[in-house]
């Protein structure tokens, strides 16, 4: 729904997660749960842009670019990214020597996990649920067979 109407307005993916100071991949999450309605998933000034993209009908895409450039519409993650930033140097800083620290050193000048990544942080939030649905086991599997050969490994 939200991705078909983007496409209609001419408004690339990478194009508003540029403007929206968010990933690619974070972006497509947000248009997935946006499309399953779920909401409380989406940072409140993306689900703000997809709420007036959807409900106005007669805008193109310099509406939604003035909508996305002004202030008063959305907030600047600015501030927040540097904290989160500043954030993970602190850790990567403090903790170097883990295998945590070394992993997230490692996101940060590699992409071959990125797509990894995107699935971690897809899972995140099944891994507190307590009744999952089929499909949610099904998205867990991988995830449930990686810990199985990583725990039988360390207990050789």
């Amino acid at each position: 729904m939200i991705h078909e109407r983007l496409q209609s307005l001419d408004i690339k993916i990478t194009e508003l997660a540029k403007y929206l100071h968010v990933s690619r991949p974070t972006m497509y999450k947000y248009i997935d749960a946006y499309d399953r309605r779920d909401f409380n998933l989406i940072q409140d000034d993306v689900l703000k842009l997809f709420d007036y993209i959807m409900n106005n009908d007669l805008i193109d895409k310099r509406n939604v670019i003035s909508f996305l450039l002004t202030p008063s519409n959305i907030h600047n993650n600015i501030d927040e990214n540097n904290f989160v930033c500043q954030e993970i140097m602190n850790y990567v800083s403090t903790h170097g020597e883990t295998e945590k620290a070394k992993f997230i050193y490692l996101c940060m000048k590699e992409s071959f996990f990125d797509l990894a990544i995107h699935y971690l942080m897809e899972i995140s939030p099944l891994l507190s649920k307590d009744e999952l649905t089929k499909k949610e086991i099904e998205l867990l599997l991988p995830y449930k067979k990686i810990i199985s050969i990583y725990t039988k490994k360390k207990g050789e």
